[in-house]
């Protein structure tokens, strides 16, 4: 089978959770005989800085993607390489929308590596944040308040307008979870029962019991950005956490825009690092707990903590973390950053509970394994063609 991942971006691994899961499924999915090819838009400094396992990529810059023409440059392209299906891995983006329209004889999925609400019930919060100390900036949170609203609704048209879109253009929309079904029916609620499915992402390392270089770690990982990670909130965590686990330090770990307001917020507060974007894996392997992002798709980095002896903690924000996280001792309540201070301290002073965790981490680590997940795929891809 030949098939097409689509994106706005190429998929290095390194990069991004979507980016990730892409590489990791390509590999497995050349490795049981399909041909893979990249497709993307958008190019970036780190496109070359990583072993690439498609057959071959295929650049189509975004402005000629969305003109007149860019479809059928596309679709030349996927006659041209005798393309059998199309996967677009931007359920969210609007800017992915000609990814699904493709020539007869080739068929289109729709993944959506989010919550299908999309930040949609934690908006308020996010418009009502200080992004500076500026009077100014008080000012525009002011406006943002009355605006919220109109925003709010701008956000539920636009993704009923893309989840419809969808609707008519693939063979199936894929979500991470089945618990997500109704939070995707609550944006869509017309759209077909038979064109919706649910695949988990699988975990990225192979499971890893040699906990001999742990230490007093807690790590972040994620994009830098607020609309859904909300590093920020990770800093306000800690700004009560260090006080109840002196020795213990925080890394976090990713770049984005929002990188230099988030060490600005992290100013004065002691034994917290920012690497920058770096591979994860080593991280995991020193690290005795992980504190997920506000909001996930599927909380990718949640089940790469499991699968190294990691103990994820996470806000009980999006329906499936608790595919992922078993226990009341991991859960906090949104947004409440007080107790996730509290729950932080108590698994850093119970070893005796930070075991048991760990040990039940492997067994839901060995759940979403990458032979199932692309198990799951193959089944999928095989129904539609």
């Amino acid at each position: 089978m030949k098939i097409a991942f689509a994106f706005t971006w190429l998929f290095n691994p390194n990069v991004g959770g979507t980016e990730r899961v892409t590489d990791i499924l390509t590999r497995e999915l050349s490795k049981r005989g399909h041909t893979i090819y990249y497709i993307y838009s958008v190019k970036r400094d780190t496109d070359q800085s990583f072993d690439n396992p498609a057959e071959e990529t295929f650049y189509i810059p975004e402005d000629v993607l969305l003109s007149d023409n860019g479809v059928q440059i596309f679709q030349k392209y996927i006659r041209a390489k005798g393309i059998d299906v199309v996967i677009n891995q931007g359920g969210v983006m609007g800017t992915c929308r000609n990814f699904v329209n493709v020539p007869a004889g080739c068929k289109s999925v729709t993944t959506i590596h989010f919550d299908p609400r999309y930040g949609l019930d934690s908006l308020f919060m996010e418009q009502m944040r200080l992004r500076n100390r500026l009077a100014l900036e008080k000012l525009k949170r002011i406006y943002r308040f009355f605006a919220f609203p109109i925003r709010r609704r701008q956000l539920k048209r636009y993704l009923n307008d893309l989840y419809t879109y969808w609707g008519t253009h693939c063979e199936k929309v894929v979500l991470l979870s089945d618990k997500f079904i109704p939070a995707f029916r609550s944006i869509a609620p017309g759209f077909p029962d038979e064109k919706l499915s649910a695949i988990p992402n699988p975990i990225s390392f192979p499971v890893n019991k040699d906990c001999s270089e742990k230490r007093d770690i807690i790590l972040w990982v994620g994009r830098m950005d607020f609309r859904q990670k909300r590093p920020d909130l990770m800093v306000e965590i800690w700004g009560k956490a260090h006080k109840m686990i002196p020795g213990w330090e925080l890394i976090m770990l990713g770049e984005g825009p929002a990188l230099d307001s988030v060490k600005d917020k992290a100013k004065g507060l002691p034994r917290i690092k920012f690497p920058g974007a770096k591979n994860s894996l080593p991280y995991y392997r020193i690290s005795k707990i992980l504190s997920s992002s506000s909001s996930e798709g599927w909380g990718m980095v949640l089940t790469e903590a499991a699968s190294q002896g990691t103990v994820p903690i996470a806000f009980d924000s999006y329906a499936s973390v608790r595919d992922i996280i078993g226990t009341e001792a991991q859960l906090v309540a949104p947004y409440d950053t007080l107790e996730y201070a509290k729950k932080i301290h108590c698994l850093a002073t119970n070893e005796t509970l930070l075991l048991d965790i760990r040990e039940k981490g492997y067994e839901t680590a060995n759940r979403y394994s990458i032979e199932s997940v692309v198990n799951r795929w193959e089944e999928l891809l095989r129904e539609i063609i």
